[in-house]
């Protein structure tokens, strides 16, 4: 619904490895996200959508990489008294599909999203997409030599080279 703009479902097939296809579907909005008005926008076109129960009085923007981003402009919101949810709202650089192919970038999203080693792919929008956030820290140097936390890395990295992409994005191309 959104004011009359969610006009359009993406289904999006997706290969798991060992699943076979699974269907994942994901919300295309023909919106075009203004640089300036992120804030608004998400409020008056993605807040009634993915958070309903949301209050705008208690909405906290925090900018990621203001000034910062190379091809992107990211910003999370959330609710000050619910840290632990934050969506994370992405608008591409200008031009930047030039040289990044964005059906592909959403299509292993979406993957990984499915074999949980990615945050969820809530929508994609005409120039951009939110996601969710997966709370973290920087592993410090000890922690790195902690043999629970290598083979916690391992096993990720494990599931991640695994995945399997649909046959039309597989290539045989090497590096030189």
């Amino acid at each position: 619904y959104i004011r009359g703009k969610l006009r359009v479902m993406l289904s999006l097939r997706l290969m798991a490895a060992s699943k076979g296809i699974v269907e994942r579907t994901c919300k295309y909005l023909p919106l075009l996200i203004n640089n300036n008005r992120k804030v608004n926008d998400f409020v008056d076109h993605l807040m009634p959508v993915f958070r309903p129960s949301w209050k705008e009085e208690k909405l906290r923007v925090l900018n990621i990489n203001e000034g910062l981003g190379v091809t992107n402009e990211l910003i999370a919101v959330y609710q000050e008294d619910i840290r632990d949810d934050v969506l994370i709202i992405r608008v591409n650089g200008p031009n930047s599909e030039l040289f990044i192919d964005r059906e592909m970038e959403l299509m292993v999203l979406c993957l990984l999203a499915q074999a949980g080693v990615n945050p969820p792919v809530y929508c994609q929008f005409t120039n951009g997409l939110c996601y969710g956030f997966v709370k973290g820290q920087m592993l410090k140097l000890d922690e790195l030599k902690d043999s629970t936390v290598l083979h916690r890395i391992a096993k990720t990295m494990a599931k991640f080279h695994t995945l399997k992409l649909p046959d039309k994005y597989e290539r045989e191309e090497t590096v030189p």
